[in-house]
């Protein structure tokens, strides 16, 4: 795999460290390299350039591709303090990325489509921040989502369902996608429009949502309407909803009547699907 040849690559100049945004995590399992992985692909950029600056030495940040963004301002510091932070951000298909807002605080830009490629990451290239655009496939992380159908049969006729885009797949024909472009927010927007909006709605998204947006879920504000399905059986944020007058459930499967009952609760409620936490 083309990211494992990277790091290769960067490991024989003196990448020691990598920093992973933890939906990366899969495709890093035979890193030979010191990987901590981190959920919020934002606050992964800090930690790597906090490590720069301590270590005196180039990390590799890995990120998928529609995260890039969200390294920006990591980046940008870095730029101004000249430290040799790395991007990696992998994508699908990287000859129509736009890099061109990364002039601005970055000393090159690579795009890496096969081994052969790897030449042009120069030594002297590695004394300042730079970021390369990988093209490599992903693997699907985690268990199949749930069936949205049940949800839809429950929110007919006038209700909205909302689906995170990784999760979707048959059921979600009539659904509202919300783009990984935007997966920052999802929580937050949600509550927003079940605050404004009259009708019924429910939001299918994965697990790890929660650990980027925990504190929405402390606001006097949130609408009984509010009524979440997680991807992915956790039980360790059940004590801080429960204790935010939150309705908290956990099962194996989305059936019909959980579905019913589900979306007839009279306050803001969340409900768990059992399977492997889905990271995208």
């Amino acid at each position: 795999m083309l990211l494992d040849d990277l790091i290769d690559c960067l490991a024989k100049k003196g990448v020691q460290r990598v920093v992973c945004e933890r939906a990366l995590l899969p495709a890093l399992s035979g890193c030979s390299l010191e990987t901590t992985d981190i959920e919020d692909a934002r606050s992964a950029a800090f930690f790597a350039g906090g490590l720069v600056q301590k270590e005196k030495r180039p990390v590799l940040l890995a990120l998928c591709g529609d995260s890039l963004p969200s390294a920006y301002t990591a980046l940008t510091e870095a730029w101004f303090q000249q430290s040799p932070l790395l991007v990696c951000a992998v994508y699908n298909d990287v000859l129509n990325v736009d890099t061109e807002y990364l002039k601005r605080c970055s000393g090159f830009r690579i795009k890496l489509q096969k081994p052969e490629q790897l030449h042009l990451i120069d030594t002297e290239g590695l004394r300042a921040p730079g970021v390369i655009l990988l093209e490599q496939t992903l693997p699907p992380a985690g268990q199949p989502a749930p069936d949205p159908a049940p949800l839809a049969r429950a929110l007919a006729p006038e209700g909205r369902l909302f689906v995170y885009e990784p999760l979707c797949g048959p059921g979600c024909e009539n659904a509202s996608v919300i783009s990984r472009a935007h997966r920052y927010g999802i929580l937050s927007k949600y509550a927003g429009f079940c605050a404004a909006a009259e009708v019924r709605s429910a939001l299918v998204t994965t697990a790890d949502s929660i650990a980027l947006e925990l504190n929405i879920f402390n606001n006097r504000y949130l609408s009984p309407r509010f009524k979440a399905v997680f991807c992915g059986d956790t039980r360790e944020y059940d004590g801080w909803l429960e204790s935010n007058d939150i309705k908290v459930r956990h099962a194996a499967a989305l059936t019909d009547g959980l579905a019913k009952e589900f979306m007839e609760e009279d306050k803001p409620s969340v409900l768990f699907i059992a399977g492997e936490e889905q990271h995208a």
